[in-house]
């Protein structure tokens, strides 16, 4: 894993750390994230409309997660 996979993996845990300590029904939720016009975008097909939006707004709120997702998706 390059540096830049190895910062977003450590910024999403730190996330993914606060979602199952307020939402512990999240714990095993799949989803996927991409970085689009500065913001984070979840998408789900298990999730609740309502869930997705609330996880979004939480990866949103980590501003490492978003500073460092920025260049990563913009080169794939």
């Amino acid at each position: 894993m390059g540096n830049d996979a190895r910062n977003i993996a450590y910024a999403l845990t730190s996330s993914m750390r606060d979602v199952v300590s307020e939402r512990p029904d999240l714990a095993n939720a799949h989803f996927d994230f991409q970085s689009s016009n500065g913001t984070i975008q979840v998408t789900s097909k298990d999730m609740s409309a309502s869930d997705v939006s609330w996880l979004q707004g939480k990866l949103n709120g980590n501003s490492l997660l978003l500073m460092l997702s920025r260049p990563i998706m913009m080169m794939l």
